[in-house]
């Protein structure tokens, strides 16, 4: 027969209702019967038997010490004590309740969708691409800007677009400057017109380099290669310090100083030092045939005075190359500001001049050819300016290919109906959209169908429980196996 005793130790085990199991009679109980078993069960005097926690309560031994156990082999928990307390009889009345997986499957679906909200853009032009995919919808075609104005897609239309647009003059939100954005493109309408870039003929001389006008010396270049190659005997590396250089007259100069005088008193901020290093290094380098001039204010002083366009003087002065390129550097930095400024003010003024037509804002994507325009900017404020005026002639219309998805319409502040087309979802290549649909739809089941079953379930298994104590109070003794 197998003994139980109870022991010390508590533990709670979760009851398992099959496997194989062996009987055994319990005796020499070495407690009275009243006890409540809050303690750990044993078989014999070495082996712990696992009681399920609902028993510990309200299960009592009877009287003679004597009772009837079914055992699970694998894991030596009670399955039956006596003949008041049985799991299978418990099962048969109270079924277990399984609701965990619907807590994880919902779950699942609720962190699928928002990894999917927080991944893709624009789900809603997704679910109208998918729509128009499974109806077999072609794209609508437009081979005119007149078309479009007359009959504009609504929302989650498939288009296709050819035609000659011009990029959009835009101010940019971050910046504040006003440029050129293939992004938006302005089919047919009235040509727009470049406004005028008013700015001082001296500071655009200064920008450009042409306040400072040079004509080759080569008298002056022998006497400078005779002058350095004298001293290669006191110092080598003069003859390799003197290979390119020469030196050039730079005509003009009185114009010269006055225009650099003129375009820097219009200077502000930053180009104020920027001015005042160029007067500072055009003083030093330029030779002069008479005077000396140690400073700008010197030099200034000699060119109201008429020191250099007097009789049988040529208003001429010398200065070496490298350093005439360096006045045209500083130059350009400091009249840098000036230019943009006037810049953005003709720019501003040739947007206000883009009207009718019909504006296409593009999002980017693959299935979009848009005209593009070289960026500039970074090769001189002149030159962007130039681009502006051939983008904005009459000839600036350049083609386009656009194969997309309308996804909104409005009106631009002259009136011309705005269009707005996804060029990155297309019935060219339907598939990302309908894989995202798929999954989006997979994780609304999910939630949609478990979520619910999760609350009922929940439900049921608290209602199972308060059964289970229930029926338990109303079974207290053990009692005996064999009657």
């Amino acid at each position: 027969s197998l003994a139980a005793l109870l022991g010390l130790t508590p533990r709670y085990v979760e009851p398992v209702y099959s496997g194989q199991t062996k009987t055994g009679v319990s005796y020499n109980l070495s407690a009275a019967a009243e006890w409540q078993l809050s303690t750990q069960l044993f078989l014999g005097d070495k082996l712990p038997v696992k009681l399920p926690e609902h028993w510990r309560a309200t299960l009592q031994l009877p009287e003679d010490g004597r009772v009837d156990l079914d055992v699970r082999v694998d894991d030596y928990s009670v399955v039956r004590v006596g003949g008041s307390h049985a799991l299978d009889e418990e099962q048969r009345l109270f079924p277990r309740v399984f609701w965990g997986r619907h807590v994880t499957l919902a779950l699942t679906g609720i962190l699928a969708g928002a990894a999917l909200y927080a991944s893709a853009d624009g789900l809603e032009r997704d679910a109208a691409l998918a729509g128009a995919w499974l109806r077999g919808e072609p794209p609508r075609v437009y081979a005119s800007a007149a078309e479009l104005a007359q009959d504009p897609p609504g929302f989650g239309v498939p288009v296709s677009m050819r035609g000659n647009a011009r990029c959009e003059l835009r101010e940019d939100a971050d910046s504040g400057k006003v440029g050129f954005d293939c992004g938006w493109l302005r089919w047919d309408g009235a040509a727009p017109q470049a406004g005028r870039l008013e700015v001082n003929a001296a500071v655009m001389q200064l920008y450009s380099g042409d306040f400072i006008r040079t004509r080759p010396n080569p008298m002056l270049d022998v006497l400078v290669a005779s002058q350095v190659y004298g001293r290669m005997r006191d110092n080598p590396m003069a003859g390799y310090n003197a290979r390119n250089l020469s030196a050039v007259s730079v005509t003009g100069l009185s114009g010269t100083v006055r225009g650099i005088e003129q375009a820097c008193d219009l200077a502000t901020g930053e180009s104020i030092a920027a001015c005042d290093e160029l007067k500072r290094e055009f003083a030093a380098n330029i030779l002069l045939a008479k005077e000396g001039a140690g400073s700008w204010l010197e030099l200034y002083r000699l060119v109201e005075e008429g020191a250099f366009e007097g009789k049988g003087r040529g208003d001429d002065g010398a200065m070496f190359s490298r350093y005439v390129e360096r006045m045209r550097r500083l130059a350009r930095v400091a009249m840098h500001a000036l230019i943009e400024s006037a810049l953005d003010r003709a720019s501003r003024d040739a947007m206000r001049t883009q009207r009718g037509g019909v504006v296409l804002r593009v999002l980017p994507g693959p299935h979009a050819t848009l005209p593009g325009l070289r960026d500039t900017r970074q090769e001189g404020l002149l030159m962007a300016w130039n681009q502006q005026v051939r983008t904005l002639s009459s000839e600036g219309a350049m083609p386009f290919k656009i194969d997309g998805l309308a996804a909104g319409a409005g009106s631009d502040v002259s009136g011309a109906p705005e269009i707005v087309v996804d060029a990155a979802r297309s019935l060219d290549d339907p598939w990302p959209s309908l894989a995202r649909m798929a999954w989006l739809l997979l994780a609304a089941w999910l939630v949609l169908a478990h979520l619910p079953l999760a609350v009922v379930r929940n439900r049921q298994a608290s209602a199972r429980e308060r059964g289970l104590r229930e029926y338990a109070e109303r079974r207290h003794a053990a009692r005996p196996g064999f009657f």
